[in-house]
Order: structure tokens, then C-alpha cells, then sequence
């Protein structure tokens, strides 16, 4: 016996699209065509579902990773902490590289520690 999930829609004043939807055997629920068009969803895409104590959202993993951003970016403002980060890493690999040249030309031989991937 099949239990296929049920959905209906509707549209709110606000523009946004409300659908509803029937959870079907072991769980699962049908995204409507409509949803999964607008947002480029796929079969075998990954979902991220957040629950909290007054709703359950699903989104792309790619809204996931925005809505991240935009929350982390929330607190430098007009910088990008990753690419100070790099940076940072280039300035002191290069210090090393000084150092370890500086130290071959007085005859020391300590190893240089192995260079990270840039």
C-alpha cells in the first residue's frame, strides 16, 4: 500500500508561498514541483532542516551557507576575516622561509617545518 504524501498551496498577502503537505509512510515529505523549481532543487540534493521552538525550516545547502555568512559577517563588517586569515599565514611562512635562509647562511642546519598548502 502507497502513501503518497499530499500538498496543496496557497498564496499570503506578503508574497510568500505557503504550501501543505502530508507526512507520508516512514516520514517523508514530497517538496511541491513548484518549490522545487524555484529553488533549483534535485533529486539527491542535500537539504539543511533547522528546528526551533516555533518552527521547522528547510533549505538548500547553499542558503544554509549565506544565511551563515551573513550572520559571521554581522560582526567585521566590511572585512573578510578569511582572507586577513591567509594573509596572516603568508606573512609568517615567509618570516619562516627568512628565518630558515637566514640560518642555512650561518651554517645552522635545523629543519624547516613542512610548508602548508596555499
Amino acid at each position: 500500500m502507497s502513501s503518497k504524501p499530499k500538498t496543496s498551496r496557497r498564496q499570503t498577502p506578503a508574497e510568500d508561498l505557503v504550501f501543505h503537505a502530508t507526512v507520508g509512510f516512514d516520514g517523508i515529505v514530497r517538496l511541491p514541483r513548484e518549490v522545487r523549481e524555484r529553488y533549483g532543487i534535485k533529486r539527491g540534493d542535500r537539504l539543511s532542516i533547522t528546528a526551533t521552538a516555533s518552527c521547522i525550516r528547510v533549505q538548500t545547502l547553499d542558503q544554509s551557507i549565506k544565511a551563515a555568512q551573513e550572520y559571521f559577517r554581522s560582526f567585521a563588517p566590511g572585512r573578510c576575516l578569511s582572507e586577513e586569515l591567509i594573509a596572516e599565514r603568508r606573512r609568517e611562512a615567509e618570516a619562516q622561509e627568512r628565518e630558515f635562509q637566514r640560518d642555512s647562511r650561518m651554517g645552522h642546519t635545523a629543519a624547516l617545518p613542512p610548508k602548508r598548502p596555499s
